[in-house]
């Protein structure tokens, strides 16, 4: 009985490794993140903010064809502009090089390309393109995390404010952030609720439930993750 469990124990773990190495590409058409973000503010000491961004569709930049994100609405838990925060709207759009497992974003209003994801680091390299800071983030550890039914590789670059990369979905603070590295008081605190594509909802998990944000949601629907 104890080799059946050995050999069943075995057996799975090759499986699950099996699957990190199927790459699984950056959405290209009907997907949405949801997330949240903490502000620290002065005057109400912390405001949260909910929203999705979502892939609305192509768009041809420079000869190349790209993906549209879009969010539709922000839910605030007060209502003030002073500390900033998302805004609703055109967010950019992203182009993906599947063969070197990139992932390129253009800014609105911009024309010049950067490095969003780049899905091929290693333990130890550097975090670079518009989710680095300075000093810069690196990878400490690599492993693998269930999406949907199968294994995606996930990089971990900042314990302090929980930020990984997740392989075909992105970071975990924020789609488009940058992390705030190793700061303390003055950067938002972003987190990834849930993100669905083609109409399922594939993280956390295929039981959860991860619609698109819009005016008509209220914040009692989507609550935080963040524990204190």
């Amino acid at each position: 009985m104890k080799k059946l469990l050995l050999l069943l124990f075995t057996f799975l773990a090759f499986f699950a490794k099996g699957q990190t190495f199927v790459y699984h590409p950056f959405p290209d058409s009907v997907a949405v993140w949801n997330f949240y973000v903490y502000l620290p503010c002065p005057e109400i000491v912390s405001l949260q903010e909910n929203y999705s961004i979502a892939i609305t569709g192509d768009t041809i930049i420079g000869g190349l064809l790209y993906q549209k994100l879009f969010t539709p609405h922000i839910i605030k838990s007060y209502d003030t502009t002073i500390c900033g925060g998302e805004y609703p709207g055109y967010k950019g759009a992203t182009r993906q090089d599947t063969t070197n497992k990139k992932v390129f974003f253009i800014y609105p209003s911009d024309t010049a390309e950067y490095l969003l994801y780049d899905f091929t680091m290693q333990l130890g390299d550097t975090v670079k393109g518009i989710t680095a800071t300075s000093p810069n983030d690196t990878v400490l550890s690599i492993d693998s995390i269930l999406v949907g039914g199968s294994y995606r590789k996930r990089w971990n670059i900042n314990p302090y404010f929980n930020i990984s990369f997740i392989e075909g979905i992105g970071s975990t603070y924020g789609l488009i952030e940058s992390s705030p590295g190793y700061a303390i008081g003055t950067f938002p605190y972003y987190g990834l609720q849930c993100f669905s594509q083609d109409g399922t909802t594939l993280y956390p998990s295929t039981s959860s439930n991860c619609q698109l944000i819009t005016s008509i949601d209220s914040p009692e629907k989507i609550p935080s993750q963040l524990s204190v």
